[in-house]
């Protein structure tokens, strides 16, 4: 029997309800709508996340994957790598989400691994009391040491018993998990032509927000438009208690949009608790094979003090042209200002002297420093330049760095021929495509450029 739920979701005569094409539901229609209305109620409607994108770099002692699930039909098997040098324990963290019949930490026993080797897991047998039925939610592996310094990776799959049919979830250091606003793009609801093609299989999508160690109170926007300013429905509010998670089936619907196809749809989730940090993501499900895919929430800035895309010194307003006053750095002639700086290259950065001196200043960037010298040899701005732009290059482009991300050298010294009235205030503005860390000290040394 073919038909579409309350949420707005086809069943298409299948054993299997929409949400058992990510492995996580496997309940009848009408459980189905009981557990969302239920979820709504209790949750406030929605939960916020935010997440970094995943980097290559992956190892942690702790690693978040953000859903794993157990179901009749669909299940999460993790691999898990120690590449240390000697047997490593893993505790291992399964927190049921929220409108399951039993939300909370369930005991999952911790893993062994023998030094320099990977094992695998399935969810149901890690945690053998997990009833039948369906169950989901976050999923923690943490160093079980008391000192927790050992890292090691992680990956998972969810798919099908039987068919294979699933997607992958990486692991992530919880560290990238932050209070920022994320947002996930791309996504579409489509209606299925009756009876579901390849062609016309019919889009849904579905969002989740979990918290970690700290409670979170969030909102959730779902917009559309060519510049993703038009709003769908109303905005979702919600609060979340330390490791729970909520899941939104069809998140246009659950915003209180109208029914109907759309497409370019991007989902905004943000944080109303100072700085606790959270995990959100969205699946696009397929309704004819009930395939998926996964899309973590990303955001637009990284909670990492040297990884900010504008990074200002000296100044006291949002544009950063305004001087604080009295001046934070103040320049005399025949002085110039040595600044420390961390670039993440390959990256493109500018960066400029602001203020009313500017034009009695200039600025030039330094490569890394070769062993024994200060500094490295100046690639950027110079006499006269009251601002430079910069394209790093390659990795093993950059002097003296090794192929490493590492500091750099900033300075700021006086124009020729300019004698300076007196000490004079002046204030930095930097830009990067990659994100920078520009110190809030300086040295000060004779003017050499």
């Amino acid at each position: 029997m073919r038909g579409t739920d309350a949420t707005g979701v086809g069943t298409y005569g299948s054993c299997l309800t929409p949400m058992d094409a990510y492995g996580l539901n496997e309940l009848p229609v009408k459980s189905m709508q009981r557990l969302v209305r239920a979820v709504v109620l209790v949750a406030g409607v929605a939960f916020a996340a935010s997440a970094a994108a995943q980097g290559t770099a992956g190892r942690s002692s702790s690693i978040v994957i953000p859903v794993a699930a157990k179901t009749s039909s669909f299940e999460t098997e993790t691999w898990v790598r120690n590449p240390n040098s000697a047997t490593l324990e893993v505790d291992v963290l399964y927190y049921e989400a929220n409108g399951l019949p039993s939300p909370g930490l369930v005991n999952c026993g911790f893993l062994s691994i023998v030094a320099n080797s990977t094992t695998s897991f399935k969810l149901g047998t890690q945690c053998p009391s997990l009833a039948t039925g369906s169950h989901f939610g976050l999923l923690i592996l943490r160093d079980r040491a008391a000192e927790k310094t050992h890292s090691f990776g992680a990956y998972s799959r969810v798919q099908h018993v039987n068919t294979n049919q699933g997607f992958s979830i990486e692991g992530f250091p919880e560290h990238v998990f932050s209070g920022r606003g994320t947002g996930v793009i791309g996504l579409k609801r489509i209606a299925a032509s009756n009876p579901p093609t390849t062609a016309q299989p019919g889009y849904t999508p579905n969002c989740f927000v979990a918290s970690l160690a700290e409670p979170v109170n969030y909102t959730i926007d779902v917009v559309e438009g060519f510049d993703n300013s038009v709003p769908i429905g109303s905005q979702i509010t919600g609060s979340l208690a330390p490791h729970q998670m909520v899941r939104y089936v069809d998140i246009i619907g659950a915003a209180g949009g109208p029914a109907g196809d759309k497409q370019n749809v991007r989902v905004v989730f943000n944080s109303t608790t100072a700085f606790a940090p959270y995990v959100a993501f969205c699946t696009m499900q397929d309704n004819l094979s009930f395939g998926a895919d996964f899309r973590i929430a990303k955001s637009n800035d990284d909670a990492n003090i040297t990884k900010l895309l504008t990074r200002c010194r000296g100044t006291s307003d949002p544009d950063c042209t305004t001087l604080t006053n009295p001046a934070t750095y103040v320049l005399s002639s025949g002085q110039q200002h040595r600044w420390s700086m961390f670039i993440h290259h390959p990256d493109h950065l500018r960066c400029d002297v602001v203020g009313p001196n500017s034009g009695d200043l200039e600025i030039r960037l330094l490569a890394p420093s070769p062993s024994g010298s200060p500094v490295g040899p100046p690639v950027a701005g110079g006499s006269n330049q009251s601002f430079f732009y910069h394209a790093t290059g390659s990795r093993n482009s950059v002097p003296n760095a090794g192929g490493f991300q590492t500091f750099w050298t900033l300075e700021v010294g006086t124009r020729e021929g300019v004698v300076l009235p007196g000490p004079v205030g002046y204030g930095l503005k930097c830009v990067s495509g990659s994100g920078i860390h520009l110190g809030s000290g300086t040295t000060a040394v004779a003017d050499d450029f």
